[in-house]
């Protein structure tokens, strides 16, 4: 008998014996039907505990089920892929400091949130779950296999004073089979990396072979490109390049700021984070040398003074040379959050300013704003995304209750601390990266050529909705 028909036939044994006074037995059905549904879900293993901190009341998870991609404080998709048994190693020291559970219904994709919110024990074993994503290595392990034997000539050009030829030095790589040929293109060459920014008509190739790729690399914002196919459709360049080499989640060669990698430190090595917690003396920080940017992020900034103390260093505030130790490594210790704001609010714009905080004793929460889905490509209970808020105020206003709340603000630093920036996955990356896609891609590219200013121009970039 399957598991439908036995609960059918037990609960009609016990309508059968049940009294029959209304009252009594309304109270009755009301709970055997809860016990169904607990019994009938937890059979089925759709059950999934995820720590929200106590701040948040009923009203706010529906508020924030509402946002955009159902996220609640990073919570995105959350695909299974590796999981971690871990007991939250902190200690709640009130009834008012431990945390919220909300109940998620998963799907092969999807998570939702319920509106049903239930106190819990801060001390209850939880599953951390990696989701692999663009940003995110749950395992380090190489996915793709290489598909020829052959050895390929890679020329940059353009190539600009911050980046060191080192970085084509094919024998650290996974894939090795390719030759740094510089900036000479000759009929060995198979890709030629264009840096565009401030490309403009002026600068032209004489000779192009058949079978060459040329790869438009880019690691700014549109805004900050300056390159001529950005405004003029005629450009010279703008249908030139057969694949792209950016920070774009799109990009053939996808060669991101940095990414992380799912490494959690075993429970009994991990250092007391509602010590830490505890100790913090400062609210939020931000090193910024641009202060004037398509994001207003310093308008945003300015709004959020209003309620919150916001401490900035470098071009826009004061000099690190009057800050002191806190522009290096004291000052995780001190704050409590790191403004990771973007100058441009453009797809998939994100920059070292997030990868920075994921190393070994950088106890501070990243507060995003910027173009990138965060909840959905990031690891969620790592940051704090300010899109999930309308306003600075309303951020401003989470943060302090967060920040006011040890024992929750510990679990951000804890789930944020099984994460670290992986080594060599960044723009240093970009000799490697190369060599991979020339020996793993899937198809020719040779014959496909971008339309650079609808790829990179046109509607890449929005204007802030949230001041």
């Amino acid at each position: 008998m399957d598991h439908q028909s036995q609960s059918g036939s037990m609960l009609k044994t016990i309508w059968e014996t049940l009294p029959k006074r209304p009252v009594t037995l309304f109270l009755v059905m009301l709970i055997i039907g809860v016990s169904a549904f607990f019994i009938d879900t937890l059979s089925e293993n759709r059950i999934l505990g995820v720590f929200i901190p106590a701040a948040f009341t009923q009203d706010k998870v529906q508020i924030y089920n509402n946002s955009q991609n159902n996220s609640l404080l990073g919570l995105g998709e959350m695909m299974e892929t590796k999981t971690y048994h871990t007991t939250f190693s902190t200690q709640a020291t009130s009834a008012s400091t431990s945390l919220l559970m909300t109940t998620l219904i998963s799907s092969t994709t999807t998570t939702t949130l319920s509106t049903s919110v239930t106190l819990i024990s801060p001390q209850a074993a939880i599953e951390v779950h990696c989701s692999p994503s663009p940003y995110v290595d749950c395992d380090g392990s190489l996915m793709d296999e290489s598909t020829t034997n052959e050895t390929f000539g890679v020329v940059l050009l353009r190539r600009p004073g911050w980046m060191d030829i080192s970085r084509f030095d094919f024998s650290k790589c996974q894939y090795s089979k390719c030759v740094f040929q510089g900036d000479t293109i000759d009929n060995t060459t198979r890709l030629i990396i264009i840096y565009t920014v401030g490309l403009n008509d002026n600068f032209k190739l004489s000779q192009r072979w058949p079978g060459q790729i040329y790869a438009a690399a880019t690691w700014e914002s549109p805004p900050h490109t300056h390159a001529s196919f950005l405004s003029d459709k005629n450009s010279y360049w703008n249908f030139v390049f057969n694949v792209t080499a950016t920070y774009r989640t799109d990009s053939e060669i996808f060669v991101p700021y940095a990414r992380l990698i799912f490494q959690p430190t075993p429970k009994g090595k991990r250092p007391n984070y509602l010590e830490i917690a505890q100790k913090k003396t400062k609210w939020i920080a931000w090193f910024v040398s641009n202060c004037r940017t398509p994001s207003r992020r310093h308008e945003y900034v300015q709004q959020m003074q209003k309620v919150i103390d916001v401490d900035i260093y470098g071009g826009c505030g004061k000099p690190c040379s009057q800050g002191g130790s806190v522009c290096t490594e004291d000052f995780p210790a001190q704050y409590r959050f790191y403004l990771s704001f973007e100058n441009s609010l453009c797809t998939d714009y994100i920059t070292e300013k997030f990868f920075k905080l994921f190393t070994p004793n950088a106890h501070v929460i990243p507060v995003v704003r910027g173009g990138l889905d965060y909840n959905k490509h990031l690891p969620n209970y790592t940051f704090i995304n300010a899109s999930d808020f309308k306003s600075a105020n309303d951020l401003a206003q989470f943060l302090k209750q967060l920040g006011n709340d040890p024992a929750a603000f510990s679990r951000y630093l804890e789930h944020k601390d099984m994460y670290r920036m992986k080594e060599k996955s960044g723009i240093d990356n970009i000799g490697c990266k190369s060599c991979q896609y020339l020996h793993t891609r899937k198809q020719d590219h040779e014959a496909k050529v971008y339309d650079m200013k609808d790829w990179m121009g046109d509607n890449r970039c929005y204007e802030a909705n949230d001041l």
